[in-house]
């Protein structure tokens, strides 16, 4: 579970509530913490030139030694340059993560080029106000990384499910994973349309459009207290209970 930039692994936990959830639920959930001033990820696609590819190839391997987990179940969430981190584990190590969940933040760089279809379950809301829905940067984050505040921030551009930035990210993967046919929008709650693919059935895309939502994980109460500075948090979905669901229906295929 990867946290955002400046945010650390431990307010990170906080945010999503992983590790109550997985005790109560069975399973393990590790909260790496990035590097940097600004802490964070390293989100190239090449290994010599990112490390964090290298720590995390090290991490799984410590963890598989160290604890009895099913490898063929290993998952990877983030939020933010964590969902950034996430989506590039999906292109590199295919191999050793079953499916992936990138919360405001999905892409799909150029060169990326996963050994298998990835499953993947993103989310994004409309009203981001730090990385903007149809991609971009919002006024606010400067204040995020504790810059000088913004008396007076630019208003957010009209949200386009079909345009540019996120949703785009989110066909690319639905593309690359050989999905077909145009996108079927159904609405999960009054708040949140879910739009899918025609995918292959260990492949499926599934983007979770929050209207009005901000840079935050649904369901966060923790979020929801840190308004001023992410937007609003749409509680009308627990973002955790949601991602777990979905990875518990994927796991590595049989070699």
């Amino acid at each position: 579970d990867f946290h955002g930039l400046a945010e650390g692994a431990e307010i990170h936990a906080t945010f999503s509530s992983f590790g109550p959830y997985a005790a109560e639920n069975g399973f393990v959930v590790v909260g790496p913490h990035g590097t940097g001033e600004p802490v964070g990820w390293n989100t190239g696609l090449d290994p010599a030139n990112n490390p964090d590819l290298a720590f995390t190839e090290d991490l799984l391997d410590q963890l598989g030694a160290d604890l009895c987990i099913d490898t063929s179940r290993v998952y990877a969430t983030g939020l933010s340059n964590g969902a950034m981190m996430s989506s590039v584990l999906a292109c590199t190590m295919a191999d050793r993560f079953a499916a992936v969940a990138p919360v405001a933040g999905i892409m799909r760089p150029d060169g990326c080029d996963p050994a298998r279809p990835m499953p993947i379950l993103t989310m994004h809301g409309t009203a981001d106000p730090i990385l903007l829905f149809n991609g971009g940067v919002g006024d606010r984050l400067g204040n995020a990384l504790g810059g000088t505040d913004t008396e007076a921030e630019a208003a957010l551009p009209e949200a386009d499910v079909d345009g540019p930035g996120y949703p785009a990210s989110a066909r690319a993967w639905a593309e690359g994973n050989g999905c077909t046919g145009d996108p079927v929008d159904t609405e999960v709650t009054p708040t949140i349309t879910q739009r899918t693919w025609d995918c292959p059935a260990n492949a499926p895309v599934e983007f979770l459009v929050l209207d009005g939502g901000g840079h935050s994980w649904p369901g966060s109460e923790f979020g929801k207290a840190a308004e001023s500075i992410v937007g609003p948090t749409d509680m009308s979905l627990n973002a955790t209970d949601a991602i777990w669901q979905f990875f518990q229906r994927f796991a590595l295929p049989s070699i």
